[in-house]
C-alpha cells in the first residue's frame, strides 16, 4: 500500500521502540491468481507513515486450506474449553464443522467448544472451497457411575469360610478413555462369611466418583461330628438301680470355627435303669447346628431279695375248720424299688400244713420266691350233745344202746370221727335210771363228752306156772292156801318178787273143783 488507500490492508503491526524487526508469515487477502504487490510501510513516532519495503506476489495456483491447530491443550475437564484456530486471511469465509456437521454460528477461524470432537474447517474464497485437517478434541466430565454392581447374596463355597464371588463389572462415563474403575476387592476373588462392603472407584484427570455394594457370604454348612457313639446296652452296678457308663467322646469340626459343643450327659455319668437319650449338639460361630444322639440303656437284670416269716403256728378260727389268721409278712428290698409282693394263698388255711409261696416283683419285672409254711392246728373240741333214752331189757334181763342213740346232734367243724358211749350194756340189776357219758371224738382227735340218763324198764311178764291141788277143809268147813302151792316153777328174768293166790280160802261152799 504506497498509501494512497488502493490496497487491502494486512493485519499486522510491531512496536519495540526505535527499531522493528518484523519475521513471521503474513496471511494475504484472499487474491485471484495474477500479480499483487505486498507494500510495508510503518507509522513512526510522530504519526507519519513511511512504505519501508515492497515485492511482488504472483498468485498462480489453487488455494491452500490453513490448517487447524489448538490453542492450548486438546483435553481438558468441563467447564473447561478448547480453542482451536486457523490463520485468517482478507476475503476467506470460514465455516466449522464437527464429525460432518455444520456448527451454525462458528464462521470465524477460531473456534472454542466445551464439547468433544473431531472438528474441521470449511475455507472458501472466489468459489474455491478447501477443508482444513481434523482435529480432535476432548472434553472429559468428572467420571459418573452409571451402573454399579448389586449386593452379592451367597453361600459360603462347601468346605470354606468363604465363597468366590463373581459380580458384573461397574460401568462409567465422562471421559476419553473411560475412567479407571478400581475394586476394594475383586471379583472372582474369595469373599470371607460375613458381609464385605465393596468400594467401586472410578476415576479420570477431572475427579472421581464412587459408589459401594455389599457381598453378604452366607455361612450354611453345619458343623460335622465326627465318631458319635452308637448305642449303648449294658446291665446296672450290682446294688444300683442304674450303671456308671463311659464311651469315646467324638469331635466337631466346622468350615468356618465351632462356637460351643455341648452334652446333655458325659462319658462317665450314671445313668438310671431305662433309656436315656444322650445329645451332642455343635454349634458354629455363625449358628449352624448338628446333632448326634445315641440311646443308653441300663437293665435291671438284678432280682429283688426276700426273707419270707417262719413257720405260721395257728388255730382254726372258732366255729370253722380253717384259720385266717395272719401269717406274717417277708422282709423285701431291692436295687432299684419292689412294685409288688404276691402271696400264692390268701387262706383260709386248711387244718394241716400248707406251703405257700411268696413272690416278689420289682419295677422292671424281675421277680424272686421265696416258701413258707403254714401249720394250722384243730383245738377245738367238738360239741357233744346228749340226749335221755329209755330202752327195755328184753327176755334174758339184758339190753344194749348205741353213741347214736344217746347223740342228739354233736358237732365238729371238721367232723365227727367217731361217737362212743359208756356203759352201753344193761341187766336187771340197772333197771331204772343209769347215767352214761357220751365220747364225741373229731377228726383232728379232740374229745369232747355229755352225759344223759338211759333209764332201763323191765317190762317182760313173769312167767307164771300154776299147778293143781287138793285141799280138805279142817273141822270147821274151811280150808286155805298158799301161792307156794300152786306155783310150779313160775320164774322170771329179773326174778320173782312175790306170788300170790287168790283166792286162797275155801268153805264148805267151795267143795269141789
Amino acid at each position: 500500500d504506497p498509501g494512497v488507500g488502493q490496497a487491502t490492508p494486512l493485519g499486522i503491526s510491531y512496536y519495540n521502540g526505535d527499531s522493528a524487526i518484523v519475521d513471521t508469515t503474513i496471511l494475504g487477502p484472499c487474491l485471484t491468481a495474477g500479480m499483487h504487490y505486498l507494500y510495508v510501510r510503518a507509522k513512526n513516532d510522530l504519526g507519519v507513515w513511511s512504505v519501508i519495503d515492497m515485492d511482488t506476489l504472483n498468485v498462480g495456483g489453487p488455494m491452500v486450506a490453513q490448517p487447524i491447530s489448538f490453542v492450548g491443550p486438546d483435553t481438558v475437564c468441563f467447564p473447561n474449553t478448547i480453542t482451536m484456530i486457523a490463520d485468517s486471511a482478507v476475503g476467506v469465509n470460514y465455516q466449522w464443522f464437527e464429525s460432518g456437521s455444520v456448527i451454525p454460528g462458528a464462521t470465524f477461524a477460531t473456534y472454542t467448544t466445551d464439547t468433544s470432537g473431531t472438528f474441521t474447517l470449511r475455507q472458501s474464497c472466489n468459489g474455491e472451497v478447501v477443508f482444513s485437517n481434523a482435529l480432535t478434541a476432548i472434553v472429559n466430565y468428572v467420571p459418573e457411575i452409571t451402573f454399579c454392581p448389586p449386593p452379592v447374596a451367597q453361600n459360603n463355597d462347601l468346605g470354606q469360610c468363604a465363597a468366590t464371588v463373581t459380580y458384573p463389572a461397574a460401568i462409567a462415563i465422562g471421559s476419553t478413555p473411560p475412567p479407571v474403575i478400581t475394586y476394594s476387592q475383586n471379583s472372582g476373588t474369595s469373599f470371607p462369611v460375613g458381609t464385605t462392603t465393596v468400594y467401586v472407584v472410578a476415576t479420570n484427570d477431572c475427579g472421581i466418583d464412587s459408589c459401594q455394594f455389599d457381598v453378604v457370604i452366607t455361612d450354611n454348612e453345619n458343623p460335622v461330628i465326627t465318631g458319635c457313639p452308637t448305642n449303648i446296652a449294658v446291665n446296672n452296678d450290682i446294688g444300683q438301680c442304674g450303671a456308671i457308663v463311659n464311651w469315646t467322646l467324638p469331635t466337631a469340626s466346622d468350615n468356618c470355627a465351632i462356637a460351643t459343643f455341648v452334652s446333655t450327659h458325659n462319658s462317665g455319668d450314671f445313668f438310671i435303669v431305662g433309656t436315656t437319650t444322650v445329645t451332642y449338639t455343635a454349634t458354629d460361630i455363625y449358628g449352624n447346628v448338628s446333632i448326634c444322639t445315641f440311646d443308653i440303656t441300663i437293665t435291671d437284670n438284678e432280682p429283688p431279695a426276700i426273707t419270707c416269716p417262719p413257720t405260721a403256728n395257728i388255730n382254726t378260727d372258732i366255729g370253722f375248720c380253717h384259720s385266717t389268721s395272719a401269717i406274717g409278712s417277708p422282709v423285701t428290698t431291692d436295687n432299684c424299688a419292689v412294685a409288688s409282693v404276691v402271696l400264692s394263698n390268701l387262706g383260709p388255711y386248711p387244718v394241716g400244713t400248707t406251703t405257700v409261696t411268696w413272690t416278689v416283683t420289682d419295677i422292671h419285672g424281675n421277680v424272686n420266691t421265696c416258701n413258707q409254711d403254714v401249720v394250722v392246728t384243730d383245738n377245738e373240741p367238738p360239741a357233744a350233745i346228749c340226749q335221755n333214752i329209755t330202752v327195755q331189757l328184753d327176755a334174758t334181763g339184758n339190753s344194749s344202746i348205741t353213741a347214736a342213740q344217746i347223740d342228739n346232734g354233736s358237732s365238729d367243724p371238721c367232723g365227727i370221727q367217731s361217737l362212743s358211749v359208756s356203759p352201753n350194756t344193761f341187766t336187771c340189776a340197772n333197771v331204772g335210771a343209769n347215767t352214761v357219758t357220751l365220747t364225741v371224738t373229731d377228726n383232728n382227735g379232740n374229745v369232747s363228752t355229755c352225759n344223759a340218763t338211759v333209764t332201763v324198764q323191765d317190762t317182760v311178764n313173769p312167767i307164771a306156772l300154776c299147778q293143781n291141788i287138793n285141799v280138805q277143809l279142817d273141822a270147821s268147813g274151811n280150808a286155805s292156801i298158799t301161792a307156794s302151792q300152786i306155783d310150779n316153777g313160775s320164774n322170771d328174768a329179773c326174778g320173782i318178787q312175790s306170788l300170790s293166790v287168790s283166792p286162797n280160802t275155801f268153805t264148805c261152799t267151795n267143795i269141789g273143783a
